[in-house]
């Protein structure tokens, strides 16, 4: 996976792909993370189901009931949750759809708002990217803004008429020309008409929501925008409108980060697209940023797992206890792990072995109709709103997965991992088995055999103690708070960068040490 990442990157920056403009945008930026995915990634791996929750289609509205639930949000989208008719200012302007999970006490909540909110001293709002599937439930008390369905019906109708219509044969011919590079790089073919749709796709956007964002941003007095997923092109023309402003973007660190993750590995600097900070959970990850230029990044830490690092200590296994062996799901390659999971509870009886599957965020909706195998059986499943992920690692022995994020933070809890080399993103995790906090399974039998091993009390994998310092800094709730507060304020760079840290955690050099 490195290698074709690597490669698309110098394909990119070779062919000047970021100066390539139609009727003067520069929209490479605009689609280049869903032409990876979508036509090279696809080619070497299954990428149709990452986010299988997205794909969901809704049901019909037959009922009473849903016709009343659909009419009330309609209603809120033309009133309390539309910008138009803001009445009161919102200095800091978080644009995402929010990740939810559970927290204490059975409620589900925002892992970065629920945290960081309460220590602002500015104003706030959330702008919600509705994602297929619907908005998620914030609470009562947080201001909420959607996007105005009547300019999404606008999407239905600007493609056949007027200027756009009229510049669709430049938008073919640009489509016909990458697939030309690209196919010529890779050796396989590239759908000329699927990268038309999506230049159509991305540059529809930016027509009917370009201008409407600048008069929201200008009601809504924003000072700073945030983001957490940077990569839609929603957020880019977020960006460039706020850039257009001279309004500062901050981008809050939402999963691991490597040099060659397709995010993080831009070939444009000075771009409008790109935010102008990255507050990132520790140096680690800073340090990791080499590709994503023109971006200042500072450690600020992770609320979500500081919290949880203080309220969910890890339960150790007691003499007698089966292993427990935590599989971390993750839509492209779910329906091989489930099936790996019920095989290997097949193969450990439950006096062995106890195995939990936490699933994706985006799969709770989906898993029973894609690994209907797992219903029923001995494998625990574990939806997003029953327990977190931490509440799930405290009571584990070892994971399994490929390049999730929640392996990485697994190791804060002193939890190994058995990492999928087989599955081609595991490579991704390759610093961290030469570490000694992970260990490759390089095939189906290898994991079974790794696991059988743990559970009769053989070597475990991860045999040294993991050094969290470099990785999440602590404080992190009033971090992020104290940078957003500080850019609302104006202040200039070094300020920001001197005023979140108070008293800088004691990091040590060698992050590994044998236990």
């Amino acid at each position: 996976m490195i290698e074709f990442c690597a490669k698309f990157i110098e394909i990119e920056r070779r062919e000047g792909l970021f100066g390539r403009t139609i009727d003067g945008v520069r929209y490479w930026h605009l689609i280049r993370y869903w032409f990876f995915n979508d036509l090279v990634l696809s080619h070497y791996m299954r990428t149709d189901g990452m986010h299988p929750d997205d794909l969901l289609g809704k049901p019909a509205q037959r009922t009473v009931a849903a016709k009343v639930a659909s009419a009330w949000g309609r209603l809120r989208d033309l009133t309390v949750c539309n910008p138009r008719v803001a009445l009161r200012s919102r200095r800091v302007l978080f644009a995402m759809t929010p990740r939810m999970a559970a927290m204490e006490n059975g409620r589900v909540g925002s892992v970065m708002l629920d945290f960081v909110t309460p220590l602002l001293r500015h104003s706030y709002a959330l702008w919600e990217h509705g994602r297929p599937c619907g908005y998620t439930r914030q609470p009562l008390g947080r201001k909420v803004f959607h996007l105005p369905q009547v300019l999404r019906r606008r999407a239905a109708v600007l493609a056949p008429s007027g200027r756009f219509a009229l510049e669709a044969p430049v938008r073919r011919a640009e489509s016909e020309t990458l697939a030309g590079i690209f196919a010529r790089e890779y050796g396989f073919s590239f759908e000329s008409g699927r990268i038309w749709w999506m230049i159509d796709e991305a540059l529809r956007f930016r027509a009917i929501y370009a201008s409407p964002i600048e008069r929201w941003l200008r009601r809504l007095g924003v000072r700073v925008l945030v983001l957490s997923v940077p990569e839609p092109y929603n957020s880019a023309v977020l960006t460039e409108v706020a850039h257009g402003l001279g309004l500062p973007v901050v981008e809050l660190q939402h999963g691991t980060v490597y040099p060659e993750h397709m995010v993080y590995s831009l070939g444009e600097r000075g771009s409008v697209y790109a935010p102008d900070y990255f507050l990132a959970w520790g140096d680690h990850w800073v340090e990791q940023l080499t590709n994503y230029p023109n971006v200042k990044a500072v450690s600020v830490g992770y609320p979500f797992l500081d919290h949880f690092v203080r309220s969910c200590p890890r339960r150790l296994r007691q003499r007698g206890e089966p292993l427990r062996v935590l599989f971390i799901s993750q839509g492209g390659i779910g329906a091989e792990l489930s099936c790996m999971a019920l095989e290997l509870s097949r193969r450990l009886p439950p006096e062995k072995c106890r195995i939990v599957y936490k699933l994706h965020p985006n799969e709770s909706m989906t898993w029973r109709s894609l690994y209907p195998q797992l219903a029923g059986s001995r494998v625990e499943v574990v939806e997003n709103g029953e327990r977190n992920i931490y509440q799930c690692l405290q009571d584990a022995d070892v994971t399994v997965g490929t390049n999730s994020t929640a392996i990485v933070e697994g190791f804060a809890w002193g939890v190994p991992a058995l990492v999928l080399r087989f599955f081609l993103a595991g490579e991704t995790m390759g610093e961290y088995c030469r570490a000694g906090v992970a260990e490759f399974a390089d095939s189906e039998e290898d994991l079974y055999a790794k696991v059988r091993a743990m559970a009769e009390g053989g070597a475990r994998a991860g045999a040294v103690r993991f050094d969290s310092s470099r990785f999440w800094v602590p404080d992190a709730a009033r971090n992020i708070a104290s940078f957003l507060d500080a850019l609302a304020e104006g202040k200039s760079l070094p300020d920001i960068a001197r005023a979140p840290r108070g008293v800088e955690p004691a990091f040590v050099d060698e992050r590994h040490e044998k236990a």
